[in-house]
């Protein structure tokens, strides 16, 4: 598989799969269900809080179009990005302050404090899922990290905003922190097509009156509209594979992988799936599962190195390939895309994809891209792709 790169910061890419008895593969509207809370305290004397740099809103990032703060925050950078600049417990520019009239700015318990987030739709005109939104509040002075936050949302073709829900948190004390973390209870997204957030923060009740929000996290991927296309092979020289993907073996942006149990691993680690190259005759060029041997669901996951692209990589496009010449039909697929995003350490199901089309001694491609044009997913760090058994050669290899 391979991914291609547009520029330096975030590599745009293509991941793919090489084939044979196996898969070769390329790397590319409201709320979900129940919108689980999470709470928790970080203790006085804490120097680092687990914020993310590649978030959705992050300052800098392409998926964010503008913001604004309201005018009771006592900002030490103008715009007030401290909330959103991937960065906590530093100096006063890393936070945004909402404090009491006595000092620069109006109390809390007068205004709230509210954050507003537009999402660029120029390219993503669907707009986003959002996975996770994380707030971290408190700084090591005084009472300030108690949260009472209401979350709205705006959708793609509707200037208004939705209430998600209010959220409140008010058990940490004087110099400590808190996070309140947001996320579905069973789906991948607790919202999807989104283009705008809105974060505003109520009087806590504590004695000045204030919050020192530390940073906000949204976590979450463009919606695509997804273009799966089948082909089907009859001879292994018309695959079209890459040895410069992304996932290639020895490509930088590669960090690891893992392939499960499976009976072509003529070589350790089995690198048949990522080696760039087809064959029927070399067994180190690709794997095989074979359902007798118990080895399905068989799984290949791939782990980006982000040290050289902390935002990870935008993936235009995934392919997958498989077939060999033998007596069996073994290019039929059955596989389910999963990836994580840069600050989620979970995985997210781009779907389950099936050609069935190669018959005895044929290929096939799996080709899945965004029908726009635009990146398939954005700020990814890794990919799994499960292939269930397709019962094309059952007891076979496949």
């Amino acid at each position: 598989m391979f991914l291609q790169s547009n520029t330096p910061s975030k590599l745009s890419a293509l991941v793919k799969l090489s084939p044979a008895a196996t898969a070769v593969f390329w790397c590319l509207s409201s709320v979900q269900g129940a919108v689980i809370q999470s709470n928790t305290t970080y203790v006085s004397g804490t120097t680092t809080l687990p914020v993310s740099s590649a978030d959705l809103i992050n300052f800098g990032a392409s998926t964010l179009d503008s913001f604004n703060v309201s005018a009771n925050s006592s900002p030490d950078e103008t715009p007030d990005q401290g909330a959103i600049d991937g960065t906590a417990i530093g100096g006063f520019e890393s936070f945004t302050w909402f404090t009491n009239s006595t000092e620069p700015s109006t109390s809390l318990a007068v205004s709230p404090g509210v954050f507003t987030f537009n999402l660029d739709v120029s390219v993503n005109t669907l707009g986003y899922s959002i996975s996770q939104i994380d707030s971290f509040a408190g700084y090591a002075f005084r009472d300030q990290a108690k949260q009472i936050m209401t979350v709205e949302y705006s959708l793609v073709g509707d200037a208004g905003f939705v209430t998600l829900g209010t959220y409140s948190y008010t058990d940490p004390g004087s110099k400590e922190y808190s996070r309140v973390s947001l996320a579905d209870d069973t789906a991948d997204y607790m919202l999807t097509g989104v283009d705008a957030l809105r974060f505003t923060y109520a009087d806590p009740g504590n004695t000045n009156h204030e919050i020192v929000i530390q940073e906000i996290d949204v976590v979450g991927a463009a919606v695509v509209d997804l273009v799966q296309t089948n082909d089907t092979y009859t001879d292994i020289a018309q695959l079209p594979v890459s040895n410069t993907d992304l996932v290639n073996l020895g490509q930088v942006t590669l960090a690891s992988f893992d392939v499960s149990a499976n009976q072509g691993a003529n070589q350790t680690p089995d690198n048949g799936p990522v080696d760039g190259a087809t064959s029927d005759t070399d067994w180190e060029s690709f794997t095989w599962f074979l359902d007798s041997k118990g080895q399905f669901p068989a799984t290949v996951t791939l782990n980006l190195d982000v040290t050289a692209s902390p935002s990870g990589y935008d993936i235009s496009e995934i392919s997958s390939l498989a077939g060999f010449s033998g007596t069996a039909a073994q290019g039929k697929q059955v596989v389910m895309v999963e990836y994580s995003v840069v600050g989620d350490a979970g995985f997210a199901s781009l779907g389950t994809f099936t050609n069935l089309t190669a018959g005895v001694g044929e290929y096939s491609r799996i080709q899945l891209a965004n029908s726009t044009g635009s990146d398939l997913l954005t700020g990814v760090d890794a990919l799994k792709l499960t292939y269930a058994l397709p019962d094309s050669n059952p007891g076979g290899g496949k």
